[in-house]
């Protein structure tokens, strides 16, 4: 199955302010735990550190079920996207890509459909779908972010050829 912490390694973001901690945003998480410690001047990183793990292992990695993804590399796409873009487009997409009705919920059906085609193929298939997605938007900057998860992939596939 794949590792939350191995797909907590992709995420880009750094910046700690009075709005916006590590990603997590003020005006879209206002009550994540760690504003009001830094709403108090309380910078203890590994405290803010650990609410922002939780913070994305609840919110995002365990809804989006990835902990039941046994394609690490697919699980990381899926968690970052949606991190960026809402779990429901994220969830939209793979599901067309999978053919199956777009409901923007990761299901169990959805789970059985993804774990029942070959993995590699879906990879290649979801990274090409996000890669339009952003140049489609004109956004061409975020997809640094899934290049490192394009190289981990290639790697464990080709080798280190």
């Amino acid at each position: 199955m794949a590792d939350f912490n191995k797909s907590m390694e992709h995420l880009p973001y750094t910046k700690i302010n009075r709005y916006e901690y590590k990603g997590i945003q003020r005006k879209f998480f206002p009550k994540f735990a760690g504003f009001d410690m830094l709403d108090r001047g309380d910078y203890e990183t590994y405290i803010l550190e650990d609410l922002a793990y939780q913070f994305y292992n609840s919110y995002f990695y365990l809804k989006l079920k990835c902990n039941l993804i046994t394609n690490q590399h697919v699980a990381d796409l899926l968690f970052l996207f949606s991190i960026a873009n809402g779990k429901k487009k994220a969830v939209s997409k793979l599901q067309r890509i999978l053919k199956i009705p777009v409901s923007g919920t990761m299901d169990f059906n959805t789970l059985s459909k993804l774990e029942a085609v070959e993995q590699n193929k879906l990879f290649l298939h979801l990274y090409a779908e996000i890669i339009e997605f952003y140049a489609n938007m004109g956004n061409i900057d975020d997809m640094r972010y899934i290049l490192p998860i394009y190289y981990k992939w290639e790697t464990s596939y080709f080798g280190n050829a």
